[in-house]
């Protein structure tokens, strides 16, 4: 039986990475113009300051739109196309209201916001930081119904709309920027977030509407109680993941000039993998692993588990190899420009690699998220959520007088480790998805290929006669090649499964020849 190549989760996946690659590419443009033009400035970091509360809110609103409503829209598939209608009208009244509360809030309190992060600058430097907080709370409830069309977009098989519209806002920075910084300065970021916001807005409303194929009116009572129950805990869990960066932009007085501006940098480094795979991943299987849960298709749930996490662990070590021994010249590379000096690739580098030791871990914890989403495990999830944030931030306190922002860096790591031990071992013990065992000796498999590759390539290109910019460029793409090569050749099993999603790329059908990728 044919389908479109999207409604499978290695189609979505496929298309979603190219998307995300597009997306993080113009992403890494984007942060190339900031290091360029603002570098490890005061200004930026007064930016990174006043925009982190918006912009959290923000994510918050995007995950929990997906998280809130996949779920619950996927156990309504037998109940009828009123039911959904009903769900669908009453989440885009809901956030679109709750966004408009948040915005009355925020701009009420701006100031004294403002002034618990700020609280030994200038009037004028206050001033500034509020100007730039006022202008991005707008986008709030634009982006409040943003999430629930994209997550009802995602939820209905189109995944290409709403990564498609990610791009805009990186698109509209890197323009308007480089024209405007000079006359603007810092205020031209979130003034460009609210333009691309408006933009993402009326092309999702469009697809939104032209997708729709039933009418908005309406809201349901059956549902109401466990919907309420279901959007607060998930509110509370999305709104406890942003602590991160809130937590670290507290400790602006407390690290070296530049360290905050440095840690938005090496978390650029570090996320972009993630965003790329793990979240293409993650954003392809939701709605597959709520649909299995609810169907209470207990088989296919564990096979998908144990080949989503061989997979991800064959991605995401190669990339730890590389961030540790290459990302200086990574950081160099993209960064290293105008107003980005030598001295700030070091200070960005040392964060990276602290970063980078809990890669493998984060990555898999975007993917063990999304499953105990599926399952409706929420105050499971909550309590994991709450401990990872206290684990953070008391550690932020104990390791920031001693190792400045680098220990903001090292709280993180540990955090993020905690979040996908706890994680796996709820879904092995309460969920009974055996097949999360197999994340350990896969993952010290690859790390082994790894670091035999790495040895193997860093002998062979020592002795090159090049400059150390072509070496780097060399060394980075020989490991990459030698790593998957080798796995190849010993017939891993993550390479079989990527033979056959690129075979359904061509052929535009569902993976059903070999039985280790006939569930991805």
């Amino acid at each position: 039986m044919k389908n479109r190549f999207t409604s499978t989760i290695a189609g979505a996946s496929i298309l979603i990475s190219i998307l995300g690659l597009l997306g993080r590419g113009l992403g890494f443009f984007r942060e190339i113009i900031f290091a360029a033009f603002f570098g490890l400035s005061s200004n930026f970091e007064i930016y990174l300051v006043a925009a982190v509360l918006p912009i959290s809110i923000n994510t918050i609103i995007l995950y929990l739109g997906q998280n809130y409503f996949i779920p619950i829209y996927s156990g309504l598939t037998h109940s009828g196309e009123i039911t959904k209608n009903k769900y669908l009208s009453h989440s885009l009244t809901l956030f679109f209201g709750g966004g408009l509360l948040i915005l009355a809030i925020l701009y009420v309190f701006a100031r004294p916001i403002i002034s618990f992060y700020l609280g030994n600058v200038s009037n004028e430097v206050l001033e500034s930081a509020i100007s730039i907080f006022l202008i991005f709370i707008f986008t709030i409830p634009l982006n409040a119904v943003i999430s629930i069309i994209s997550a009802y977009l995602q939820a209905e098989r189109d995944f290409f709309s709403p990564a498609f519209s990610q791009l805009v806002l990186n698109i509209m920075l890197i323009i308007l920027i480089p024209i405007f910084s000079r006359h603007l300065s810092v205020y031209i970021i979130p003034i460009g977030y609210l333009a691309g916001t408006i933009l993402q807005f009326i092309y999702l409303l469009l697809k939104f509407e032209f997708k729709l194929k039933f009418s908005l009116k309406g809201t349901g009572n059956k549902y109401n109680r466990f919907v309420g129950s279901f959007l607060l805990i998930t509110l509370i869990i999305e709104g406890i993941s942003q602590l991160y960066l809130i937590a670290d932009r507290f400790f602006l007085d407390y690290v070296e000039k530049g360290g905050i501006a440095a840690l938005n940098y090496g978390m650029t480094v570090y996320y972009m993998p993630i965003a790329i795979f793990s979240a293409a991943l993650s954003t392809a299987i939701f709605p597959s692993f709520s649909l299995a849960f609810n169907t209470d298709q207990k088989d296919n749930i564990d096979q998908k588990i144990k080949n989503s996490i061989i997979i991800n662990s064959f991605m995401f070590i190669p990339i730890t190899i590389i961030f540790i021994f290459y990302g200086d010249f990574l950081i160099k590379l993209l960064f290293q420009r105008g107003r980005f000096i030598s001295g700030d690739t070091i200070i960005t580098f040392k964060i990276l690699k602290i970063y980078s030791c809990s890669l493998i871990f984060y990555s898999s914890y975007a993917l063990l998220n999304k499953i105990i989403y599926s399952a409706k495990s929420l105050k499971a999830l909550l309590i994991i959520t709450v401990i990872g944030a206290l684990i953070k931030i008391s550690l932020n306190f104990y390791l920031v007088g001693i190792y400045k922002q680098n220990g903001l860096a090292i709280s993180s790591s540990i955090s993020y480790t905690f979040l996908f031990c706890s994680s796996a071992y709820y879904i092995y013990r309460y969920l009974d998805a055996k097949s999360i065992k197999y994340f350990a000796p896969y993952t010290l498999y690859y790390l082994l290929v790894g670091i035999i590759c790495y040895s193997f390539v860093s002998m062979l290109i020592n002795d090159l006669d090049a400059s150390m910019h072509l070496k780097n460029i060399i060394s980075i793409f020989s490991f990459a090649l030698t790593f998957y090569f080798t796995l190849y050749l010993l017939k891993d099993s993550s390479t079989i499964l990527i033979r056959n999603v690129w075979s359904s790329f061509i052929s535009r059908e569902k993976i059903i020849s070999d039985p280790k990728t006939e569930n991805i």
